[in-house]
């Protein structure tokens, strides 16, 4: 829709009453004869002119004169973007903003000159004024003395408020020209009395009530002053309390360096004695003696540019984001500079913590990739192992050879439980335990084996159960050990505690924990600790302060990972020099310890047949020797969608499946739901180099018979298929 101009007449009102009815007055007549307007007039002016911009928050206010063939700028403001100067002059033919108000003798309100074609030439417009508001002035004679306005670059409605706040300045301004030519007036007075001194009794009296007059003019001018002051000093305490709203810090600095205006904002540590006398900004903000070496102020004094950097205040730790700007006078001179400054101290933080988990995350998937495909290799060794020992006696020459790769396959299985820990990935057979038994049976384990450490035990009585792998809490306590033996090498004491806590003892510590009951596990080493940037660094994998050799740097690592993938938390506190403390939150659980059954390695000859599933052909090779070992006939299927094929076609014949979970074309659960289909009956070990939780848990949970964790023996292969058998 276009925005149309708006000419609306001044109500009778407004200005000078009585002169405002001679609309006879021509807008040609040439106010040249006219009486020069004073300095001090001006400069009040000047000051009208920037207050009504400012307050209108747009970038021009001017004050235009007539002159007969031109207008000229006699008060301009010094508002940031104002493109107009006091001084210059504008031909009244090119169709100027101002002359329509001139002509009219009427308010102009231009909401968007683009959009109006009226004004497709106005040299304004092409100036990047869009939107304008003025006023015409008038002598006491009714005659144009020129205009009061405001432009703004982008389109301005000027609120009502803005439009009479105008109009009283204009009052004010028209004011001051009727004492003008008053005080013309009474200067001739003067003169005509000097010359007709003595005796004009009359002519004395009548001057005196023109000087009285001219008095009152001068009271009323007084008072209007102090109305204007009053104005003056409401507007400063709006702009004042809206200064002190803002939330970030704002500094206008002069070429001293001395801050001249502040709302002080998040610098509660600079005292107010020191906020006092426009001091120096590096005297109380930084607390130095001289400038900064690298000062921003000065660089933007220096080129005038907008500067933008950030900062970490040595004086009370804090990140900001700091914002220079130059401040110009009407030379383009800088005078000075206002300073943004934002607190992002806490956006800092997060942004390294989003960045420490994407590592994090990225490092574990490719764990947990290669732990899944070194325990198919170790599947392969341990297959191979446990069929040769079959074969052979203890008084075999390659007994104990054989014996020595199965201990080898429980290191490197060990290994990639670390990993898989890491990953949060683990073997996990959850269950609800006693975490003080735990603690006693490893301590007492661990302490027979390093006898220089002594440890001591606080364990709290009738303390919750904990749902957790318990291989994994007892390598984490293993590690969270050993960590603190290395750190007392001449021997020393380790503190342990429980207890049982909620979500609240923590929240200062650990950031928006679930709320809910949690078992607090503490370790304390009396060792030499650890410097920050150790601190910061102990939980990242192959991270290691030992010698080459002597660590993989996964034990903290898988530590943070099967806490975290327990739902639980780890905070640690160590300096240098002194003790270091993990403490470890693990949820609460209100169900039955489960008590552990003594189990026996049995192989017994069985007969069936078995579909055997895997992508990898040395995991498909020695199963299928393990399984024809123990009596079973065997299929086998490279891959989910060969097993569903082979499944569908020998159905009747296949009496159980064993399952790979991770496979490339067709994942475990998609094989187990398709053959599912195919007979509901079917019985289905799942089998895995990752964890029984997260997809095996799913697949479990939807009726699959039983999970073998790899690297397995024949021995175990042995029971867990039996088990499934005799379900």
């Amino acid at each position: 829709m276009t925005q149309k101009t708006i000419h609306e007449k001044l109500p009778q009102d407004m200005g000078n009453k009585e002169i405002r009815a001679r609309e006879e007055s021509s807008f040609s007549r040439d106010s040249s004869a006219k009486p020069d307007i004073p300095d001090n007039i001006l400069a009040k002016w000047e000051r009208i002119v920037n207050l009504t911009a400012t307050l209108a928050g747009v970038p021009a206010g001017l004050i235009m004169k007539f002159h007969p063939l031109e207008i000229e700028i006699i008060a301009s403001s010094i508002t940031p973007g104002n493109p107009y100067k006091k001084g210059d002059r504008t031909d009244l033919n090119t169709g100027t903003y101002c002359r329509a108000v001139m002509e009219k003798r009427a308010k102009l309100l231009i909401p968007d000159a683009r959009q109006d074609p009226e004004w497709d030439h106005n040299p304004g417009l092409k100036a990047g004024m869009v939107s304008y508001l003025g006023l015409p002035l008038l002598w006491p004679d009714g005659e144009i003395f020129g205009t009061i306005c405001v432009l703004d670059n982008k389109e301005n409605h000027y609120a009502v408020i803005y439009q009479k706040l105008l109009a009283e300045f204009r009052e004010m301004m028209e004011t001051d020209l009727q004492l003008i030519l008053e005080a013309v007036e009474h200067k001739r007075i003067k003169e005509a009395l000097q010359k007709a001194h003595d005796g004009l009794e009359i002519r004395v009296k009548e001057r005196t009530v023109e000087i009285d007059r001219a008095n009152e003019q001068l009271k009323f001018e007084i008072e209007e002053r102090k109305r204007i002051e009053d104005v003056l000093k409401k507007s400063e305490k709006i702009l004042s309390s809206t200064f002190h709203a803002l939330h970030d810090l704002i500094l206008v600095i002069d070429k001293d360096f001395r801050v001249v205006m502040s709302n002080w904002k998040d610098h509660d540590y600079i005292s107010e004695a020191e906020r006092q006398g426009n001091p120096f900004c590096y005297k109380c903000i930084m607390h130095r003696d001289t400038p900064c070496d690298f000062c921003h102020v000065a660089e933007v004094f220096a080129s005038g540019n907008i500067k933008e950097c950030e900062h970490t205040n040595e004086v009370d730790g804090k990140t900001r984001e700091i914002r220079v700007f130059p401040v110009f006078d009407d030379n383009g001179a800088v005078v000075m500079v206002a300073e943004h400054v934002r607190d992002i101290t806490e956006r800092k933080r997060m942004e390294e913590r989003l960045l420490r988990a994407q590592k994090t995350e990225a490092i574990g998937t490719l764990a947990a990739g290669l732990a899944h495909n070194f325990n198919n290799l170790l599947t392969n060794i341990q297959g191979n192992a446990s069929l040769m020992l079959l074969d052979v006696d203890s008084i075999h020459p390659h007994f104990e050879m054989l014996k020595e790769i199965e201990k080898q396959v429980r290191s490197g299985a060990e290994l990639t439980g670390q990993l898989l820990g890491y990953a949060r990935r683990g073997r996990y057979e959850v269950k609800a335990i006693d975490l003080n038994q735990i603690v006693q049976e490893v301590s007492h384990t661990f302490g027979r084996a390093r006898k220089e450490i002594t440890i001591h035990l606080e364990l709290e009585k009738d303390l919750s159960a904990i749902e957790v792998d318990q291989g994994q809490i007892e390598q984490v306590l293993l590690n969270l050990y050993m960590n603190g033996a290395t750190a007392m090498p001449g021997g020393g004491m380790l503190f342990l505690k429980t207890m049982n806590v909620n979500h609240e003892d923590m929240l200062d510590r650990i950031h928006d924990p679930r709320p809910g009951s949690y078992i607090l596990l503490s370790i304390t080493d009396s060792g030499r600790g650890m410097d920050k940037e150790t601190l910061e660094r102990i939980f990242d994998p192959f991270f290691t302060t030992r010698e080459m050799g002597r660590g993989t740097g996964l034990g903290l690592a898988s530590v943070y990972g099967i806490i975290k993938g327990h739902g639980g938390y780890i905070h640690v506190v160590s300096e240098k020099g002194r003790s270091t403390t993990f403490t470890i939150y693990l949820p609460a659980s209100d169900k039955e310890v489960e008590r552990n059954d003594a189990t026996t390695e049995h192989i017994a000859q069985s007969n069936g047949s078995i579909l055997l599933v895997d992508d990898e052909d040395i995991v498909l090779t020695v199963g299928t020797r393990m399984l024809k070992k123990l009596g079973y006939r065997v299929l086998r299927a490279k891959g989910g969608k060969e097993a569903v094929e082979i499944y569908k076609t020998n159905k009747d014949s296949i009496d159980m499946v064993i399952l790979d979970m991770i496979m490339p074309d067709m994942g475990g659960g998609k094989v187990y739901d398709r053959i599912k289909e195919i007979n509901p009956d079917v019985k289905v070990l799942l089998a895995s180099g990752y964890s029984i939780e997260g997809q095996a848990t799913e697949i479990l949970e939807r009726g699959c018979d039983g999970f073998i964790q790899k690297p397995f023996n024949i021995s175990q292969l042995s029971e867990k298929v039996k088990k499934v058998f005799i379900l």
